[in-house]
């Protein structure tokens, strides 16, 4: 399973990360720091009055589950 994590920073210098399933592969960098400022200018994503600030990494994480029984 491979999910497409999205960190950013908050004014209080804490780390935010959205994950999203199932993402489209080889996405450019470019188009994902689009997607990433327009989600910082919609000031949609707040929790507890702590917004998404800055733009900290956009990474493709895999996992792989080996069952034993």
């Amino acid at each position: 399973m491979e999910v497409l994590e999205l960190v950013f920073t908050t004014p209080e210098n804490k780390t935010k990360t959205i994950t999203i399933e199932a993402p489209v592969a080889n996405v450019s960098e470019a188009t994902v720091r689009a997607a990433m400022e327009q989600m910082i200018a919609s000031d949609v994503y707040r929790d507890a009055d702590s917004p998404i600030q800055a733009i900290k990494a956009a990474r493709y994480v895999s996992r792989t589950v080996t069952p034993i029984i």
